[in-house]
């Protein structure tokens, strides 16, 4: 009856220990999961947020022509409307509308001026013409100061964003240092990203921008958030006001949290 007994115990502690080691391993697939998840949802993030410049072309057509295998991020100005046109999702989307009269302007100053030989050079510079440079060697040269006027306006346009701090409100924090909330602005578009947390409720003011971020209409937007406890996604809804609030509306099935991940990033035009 004792050596039944100790079997018996032995068999309880083996038994149990199996089970905390499986509960261990379980938990530790789940955290995996829940970790990719995130990181991919903060890769689509900054894939949907980056701009990477590409010489102006004609017409809207031209894009697909000059640019056949462009990829996520590329952008380009068209010139015979003004407008920006981001590569996003397989597609040319527009993105900003510009007056594209000074660019064109000037590129057709140079085009004629280029073309204009007889201007480049003097009567007596004529009378000895082999002694100095051809019409064609003066076009080069104006062709060479074109283009690194246009490379210069290509640097311009990709000069980094200077990004400011946004002032949270109401008990939001910002979800880590690394998620702290910024905003930038760029010729007539607005940048704003970063993820907060200790939101509490629906139609909460998070954070009043300031003035030179306002949209001049109202700025709805939906952003992904924390993950369920069955690691379904979840959805919150922001606005921003003409007035620069940045105001929480709502969630799936109304779910908020002190500690759950809200990310804020969006771009949208000021005028």
């Amino acid at each position: 009856m004792v050596k039944i007994h100790e079997l018996g115990n032995k068999f309880d502690l083996e038994y149990r220990q199996k089970l905390n080691e499986n509960f261990k391993n379980l938990n530790n697939n789940v955290e995996n999961v829940i970790d990719k998840v995130v990181q991919e949802a903060f890769e689509k993030v900054v894939d949907s947020a980056k701009i990477e410049w590409l010489p102006p072309v004609n017409t809207f057509s031209d894009l697909v022509i000059t640019y056949p295998n462009a990829t996520e991020g590329k952008t380009a100005m068209v010139r015979d409307s003004g407008k920006v046109y981001r590569f996003t999702n397989e597609e040319w989307l527009e993105i900003q509308d510009i007056d594209p009269t000074v660019i064109n302007a000037v590129e057709t100053q140079l085009d004629n001026h280029i073309n204009d030989l007889q201007m480049h050079v003097s009567i007596d510079d004529r009378l000895s013409w082999d002694s100095k440079e051809t019409p064609e060697s003066v076009g080069g040269q104006i062709l060479n100061a074109k283009t690194e006027m246009m490379n210069w306006v290509n640097q311009e346009l990709q000069k980094p964003l200077i990004w400011t701090n946004i002032t949270l409100q109401n008990g939001v924090e910002s979800f880590s240092d690394g998620w702290r909330p910024r905003g930038a602005k760029r010729a007539d578009i607005v940048y704003i990203k970063g993820a907060v947390k200790n939101v509490t409720a629906r139609n909460l003011v998070v954070a009043t921008l300031p003035p030179e971020l306002w949209p001049v209409t109202s700025h709805a937007y939906v952003q992904s958030m924390s993950l369920d406890s069955s690691s379904r996604g979840r959805f919150a809804r922001w606005t921003i006001s003409t007035s620069g609030q940045l105001i929480i509306e709502g969630t799936t099935n109304n779910e908020f949290g002190a500690d759950l991940w809200f990310p804020i990033s969006c771009s949208y035009p000021v005028s």
